[in-house]
């Protein structure tokens, strides 16, 4: 498959605690929340690049015209799957 990158500008938030315990009793484990104030930009991706590292999207939130891509490093998936959209 072929991976085809683009550049979108996001705010990068950090994961609130109860978010993150809430997701690791179901067995997920945020790391990183991305914030697109457009949520045009998305078109759903799999995979995210930042600061030389690439993060799996769990799951995506929308809220008005933002969407919120909360993600995890790949190096801590041990059985991912990774494709590309």
């Amino acid at each position: 498959e072929k991976t085809t990158a683009r550049g979108v500008f996001a705010e990068v938030k950090s994961i609130g605690y109860r978010e993150k315990y809430t997701a690791l009793s179901m067995g997920f484990n945020p790391e990183i929340k991305f914030v697109l104030a457009d949520y045009d930009d998305y078109q759903g991706e799999n995979l995210v690049e930042w600061n030389d590292k690439i993060y799996k999207i769990l799951r995506t939130y929308r809220d008005s015209t933002q969407i919120e891509l909360i993600a995890t490093d790949t190096a801590v998936l041990t059985t991912a799957t990774i494709t590309t959209v």
